[in-house]
């Protein structure tokens, strides 16, 4: 029995550590299509990535979960809300180039890449 209580409790820091989603750092910042955009007031493309939120042009999602995630791709579902609508969706990310570049895997199998904008 005390053999495995200790496996429980080992295993218990790992549990609650997933239950608090939150996107990993190397997405976080502003994605757009090149410098200039980057430079831009506003840009149709840019992406704002936090801890728990990605904001677009025209719409913006909160983090549900963490559907899957390492130092180089995401999957996460959101809850979106824009343009008068709200809805769910599984959102995936991959970052490249020594994370400065993030590509977007859409569902129709098609991907936009953006950069990481260090100048705004």
């Amino acid at each position: 029995m005390r053999h495995l209580l200790l496996i429980f409790f080992s295993l218990l820091p790992g549990a609650l550590s997933c239950s608090s989603s939150v996107i990993p750092k190397v997405f976080h910042g502003t994605w757009d299509k090149n410098d200039d955009a980057c430079r831009a007031q506003h840009s149709d493309m840019r992406l704002n990535i936090r801890p728990s939120a990605v904001e677009y042009w025209e719409s913006s999602g909160t983090l549900i979960e963490m559907v899957e995630s390492n130092n180089r791709s995401l999957t996460a579902r959101f809850t979106f809300s824009g343009e008068g609508e709200s809805w769910e969706r599984n959102m995936t990310y991959f970052v490249l180039n020594e994370g400065n570049t993030l590509v977007q895997a859409l569902d129709d199998g098609s991907k936009v890449s953006r950069i990481r904008c260090t100048v705004q």
